[in-house]
């Protein structure tokens, strides 16, 4: 009997409380035991959608190439940029012969529109000289090409993940390569042959509206250099009077060259038209959705206002740990509108002051706090992400109230630049409700109890 009174004791005091504050917790469910209580934050949560004034897309895991309309979140037009460079010397004979030039591709996945066929082009960029190559390029970035293509591919639907795409360089770049290689200017590291030939630009063809697909960017290194997906530029030749013993040798891209994604995203015609960096638009003014978007840098920020609340709670109740729930809006995505594998989320404040954090001189910093997708067979096979944000909270209560925290809700980095997939987040007001905060918590019992 003592131990059910002291049960509805604990559960009356939380309740009084979130009646009397407005910080919108309220118990969720039946207490674990009498010391233990669990309680829900959904009503004082706020969801805002913004985005990034840019991303580095420098030497992606996935060259993205494609055109698309997103339902909601705008349009986008991505191209790939691609320099290539001799590993070695090549030495030819007077007598060698020029068969001809291939660019080796590899394919990774459709992103849109997999079904169809769609036409893509391979352009040349113009020289560029080395000292005029930036170490980081950004989504926004491009480079000047010769607008004639010099090669083409059609996707198809029964490409597979690492299937050879081979595409034969037409013109004359492939004699004017094969004439500096006579002249021993084809080397790793020669600046005369690197300001004369820069790469090549691979694009959607002017027909392809509807589909982006991603190739596997596999770079050049010692170690992995007999990989069969290296994306590499192959020169064949042969003996003068030997037609039957060709030869070749190959270019190579690698992580310490110039390669890059270029993205152009438009969100005309959509409930975020307008939206720009250091812009902030609120769910309630967006449909009661708040948006995450891979590719162009369009993420959630949560804001829990009342955390800091909980130090008033009571003086006996400790914090234990906290776990963010993040539910997509059912019907917005499918099997050809897959929603990200992963997410993350990671505390910042009103200055923007972002990196990692040592909760309590633990010695384990923390940044991002990953969550994988699942799905809730209870909810109708609702798909959820979990985030143990545990030390994201104690942060933001040991800091007593001096800033304003909030969490932002991204693709994780891997994901940022190998996507356009996206997320629809609804807000408490939202009869969907998609973000929820449990906490739970402990009763201390002092000596008199």
């Amino acid at each position: 009997m003592k131990l059910f009174l002291k049960a509805c004791a604990l559960l009356a005091v939380l309740c009084i409380y979130a009646c009397e504050q407005p910080i919108g917790i309220a118990p969720d469910g039946a207490l674990d035991d009498v010391f233990d209580v669990n309680v829900l934050d959904t009503f004082s949560i706020k969801t805002y959608t913004e985005i990034e004034d840019s991303i580095v897309t420098s030497s992606p895991a996935r060259f993205l190439i494609g055109a698309a309309s997103f339902d909601q979140t705008g349009t986008v037009y991505a191209q790939s940029f691609l320099n290539l460079r001799p590993a070695s010397l090549l030495e030819l004979d007077e007598d060698m012969k020029f068969d001809s030039l291939y660019l080796y591709l590899y394919f990774n996945e459709a992103l849109t529109l997999e079904e169809e066929a769609r036409d893509y082009t391979v352009h040349l960029i113009k020289p560029v000289n080395t000292e005029e190559l930036e170490v980081e390029y950004y989504n926004f970035d491009s480079m000047p090409f010769i607008e004639e293509p010099v090669g083409t591919f059609t996707y198809s639907p029964t490409m597979e993940k690492g299937d050879s795409i081979p595409v034969k360089i037409s013109g004359s770049v492939g004699e004017t390569l094969f004439a500096l290689a006579l002249q021993g200017e084809v080397y790793s590291g020669n600046s005369n042959f690197l300001n004369q030939f820069t790469g090549f630009a691979i694009r959607p063809g002017d027909d392809n509206t509807d589909q982006v697909i991603s190739l596997l960017n596999t770079s050049y290194s010692s170690e992995n250099e007999v990989a069969g997906t290296v994306t590499k530029l192959r020169m064949y030749y042969h003996e003068e009077a030997d037609y039957s013993s060709s030869e070749y040798f190959d270019f190579f891209n690698s992580s310490n060259y110039v390669s890059f994604n270029s993205i152009t995203a438009s969100l005309e015609g959509t409930g975020l038209a307008g939206l720009a960096s250091g812009a902030r638009f609120s769910s309630e003014l967006t449909g009661n959705i708040s948006y995450v978007k891979a590719g162009v840098g369009i993420y959630s920020r949560i804001e829990l206002p009342y955390v800091e609340k909980l130090n008033e709670l009571s003086k006996n109740y400790l914090f234990n740990s906290a776990i963010l729930e993040v539910s997509p809006l059912r019907g917005t995505y499918s099997q050809s509108m897959p929603l990200p594998d992963s997410l993350a989320v990671f505390l910042t404040n009103e200055l923007e002051t972002t990196g990692t954090f040592d909760y309590n001189d633990s010695g384990a910093e923390q940044y991002f706090i990953y969550s994988g997708l699942s799905y809730d067979e209870e909810l109708g096979e609702q798909a959820v992400y979990s985030f143990d944000v545990t030390d994201l909270i104690h942060a933001q209560l040991a800091d007593n109230g001096a800033h304003e925290f909030s969490m932002i809700l991204t693709p994780p980095t891997s994901t940022v630049l190998c996507s356009f997939e996206q997320v629809q987040l609804p807000n408490s007001s939202h009869e969907q409700a998609g973000v929820k905060l449990k906490l739970y918590m402990t009763k201390v019992l002092t000596d008199y109890e």
